[in-house]
């Protein structure tokens, strides 16, 4: 039976009318259900025909092979995924997902944190410092010296003819 005669075969009456309304992809369907065509009630019909919708419907929402289609947008999650090569992260991005970010961190990648596209935190994991020198220069409070301390000048010593404790008692002397 071609496609053409199963939707004429709709029914007794209205047969050809409703066979004249009908698209090829719906004709091919009703001629693959065969000798139970005829059986096809209005109602079974438009059931054929809502359901051709819903599927091309569904076919313009599948992503076409070759093009990249960007997720929609999301208005209460953030999700991230692992393979995220980039170093940038937004506050809600990092507030959902602060144990992963601190376990990149840990593995020594800098994060720079932005709140609404500009950069306010960089987050990266603490220096390994043993002494203190070195961990005031990891902050940046400070620099490594330029030359050895050994190379300094010694400061001259200055030789008093008395004890400074009674210097400094003397100077004290008028406020009591």
């Amino acid at each position: 039976m071609n496609p053409t005669d199963a939707a004429r075969a709709l029914g007794r009456r209205g047969g050809q009318a409703r066979a004249a309304r009908l698209s090829s992809h719906e004709k091919k369907e009703i001629a693959s259900l065969g000798g139970r065509a005829r059986s096809l009630s209005f109602h079974a019909e438009r059931r054929i025909r809502e359901n051709f919708r819903y599927l091309a419907a569904v076919d313009a929402l599948r992503p076409k092979p070759g093009k990249v289609t960007p997720m929609p947008p999301s208005a209460t999650l953030c999700y991230m995924r692992r393979w995220t090569a980039s170093a940038t992260v937004g506050v809600r991005e990092l507030r959902q997902n602060l144990s992963i970010y601190l376990d990149r961190v840990k593995k020594g990648e800098a994060l720079t944190v932005t709140e609404h596209g500009a950069a306010v935190a960089i987050l990266r994991p603490l220096p390994t410092a043993s002494s203190a020198l070195e961990r005031v220069v990891a902050e940046g409070r400070g620099r490594t010296p330029v030359r050895d301390t050994a190379s300094l000048r010694k400061t001259p010593s200055i030789a008093l003819g008395r004890q400074l404790s009674a210097s400094i008692a003397d100077d004290r002397e008028d406020r009591l």
